[in-house]
């Protein structure tokens, strides 16, 4: 979206009194719209999150180790939630019920067949992903998740790169995936296997003006 774009949806919305408490999107126009509703409304603008968006078109696998991926069924439906809950907590720190917003994730994901695990040599569930969107030529990924017990032995990595070329395989010609800029260990882990930046994903908050 150009500038003058961005600058005019703020001043159109503004013009039909809606109140906003944010907003997302690319990072070039999500700051202008922002700095735009500022000087509207004397709003102050704070920085909620800074993601960056990944795309992949050939996987660079990882060392395989020990291990596979599956699709997440009904019988893993306790640990299904208890990973999401997880992830929940990690990434949106304001949500009250983390435990009640992953039970309704599951639900959707559940109906779709659109949830991934990986289970490592001992047969343990270690790591959770999903298919969360998916077009003409690609699909997305989100949800990646492995408790704190389980974290830096690549699970999350493999997971993602079998996730990425299944998806591949069936005909797609790219993955992406949007990760926190605040955390370059799952940047650098995404990387590694293939993903690359092309944009940002900004998302602000606004604070109503005092008085």
């Amino acid at each position: 979206m150009p500038d003058a774009a961005a600058a005019c949806l703020a001043k159109t919305l503004h013009k039909a009194d809606i109140t906003l408490k944010g907003v997302n999107g690319i990072r070039e126009a999500s700051v202008h719209f922002a700095a735009e509703w500022s000087n509207l409304t004397g709003a102050r603008v704070e920085i909620a999150m800074q993601q960056g968006i990944h795309e992949l078109r050939r996987v660079e696998a990882p060392d395989p180790g020990e291990g596979e991926m599956g699709s997440a069924t009904k019988v893993d439906r306790v640990k299904v939630e208890g990973f999401l809950a997880g992830f929940i907590a990690d990434t949106e720190p304001d949500c009250s019920d983390p435990a009640d917003k992953a039970r309704h994730i599951a639900d959707r994901f559940f109906a779709t067949n659109g949830l991934y695990l990986w289970r490592n040599g001992e047969e343990q569930t270690v790591s959770i992903a999903a298919q969360v969107r998916e077009s003409k030529n690609g699909a997305s990924i989100s949800l990646v998740y492995t408790p704190p017990e389980h974290r830096g032995r690549g699970y999350a990595t493999r997971l993602v790169a079998g996730l990425s070329q299944q998806i591949l395989d069936r005909g797609k010609t790219m993955c992406n995936l949007y990760t926190d800029l605040a955390n370059p260990t799952s940047n650098a882990i995404y990387h590694r296997i293939g993903y690359r930046k092309i944009a940002e994903n900004w998302a602000h908050r606004f604070e109503p003006a005092q008085g």
